[in-house]
This record gives structure tokens, C-alpha cells and sequence, in this order.
């Protein structure tokens, strides 16, 4: 027989949310120093100019679902996807200036 009710624990706060557990955080720190012996940002963005679907769906695993921006944008999210996908007819490199 437990001393605590169904649903209920010894830590009734418990562990926050998202909180990696140790082989969790050993595994991100393996990756990230992986991407930092690959070349890092530059290695990104090598990749997602050879396979945008394959970078798209890291975006979409490590990327917050739901963002709250304060403030105003130097650039709306249309007009940004609307140069990238330039770029990418023209095989140029995407603008990195957010008022370009």
C-alpha cells in the first residue's frame, strides 16, 4: 500500500516541464558539439540550401510552436518567405538583412 493517493506524490511541484533527464541532456550536448566540429551556423546553411525539406522539418522539431513577438518587425513573415523563395529560383543566397 503507498502513502500517497492515486495522483498524488512525494514532490506534489514535481519536475518542470520539458526537463531533460541526464542521458537526454548528454544527448543534446553530443549533438551540439557534433554540429560545432561540422562548421556550426555555416554547416546549417550549407545544408538547408541542399535539402530546404529536410532543414524545414528540423525547424519545425526544435522551434517553439507557438511564438510571442513584442514590438514591431523589421520584416513581415510574407515578405520574408516571399525573398527566400526567390532566392531560391535564383540559386542566390537568402537575404540576411532583416529590412532588405
Amino acid at each position: 500500500m503507498s502513502p500517497f493517493q492515486p495522483g498524488q506524490s512525494g514532490n506534489p511541484a514535481g519536475k518542470p516541464k520539458g526537463t531533460l533527464n541526464r542521458t537526454g541532456k548528454r544527448a543534446c550536448e553530443m549533438i551540439l558539439e557534433a554540429l560545432d566540429q561540422l562548421g556550426g551556423v555555416n554547416w546549417l546553411v550549407k545544408m538547408a540550401n541542399k535539402q530546404p525539406a529536410v532543414f524545414g522539418s528540423l525547424l519545425g522539431r526544435v522551434l517553439p510552436r507557438d511564438v510571442h513577438i513584442e514590438g514591431e518587425m523589421a520584416m513581415s513573415y510574407e515578405k520574408m518567405l516571399e525573398q527566400w523563395e526567390r532566392s531560391k529560383q535564383t540559386d542566390a543566397p537568402p537575404p540576411n538583412q532583416a529590412g532588405a
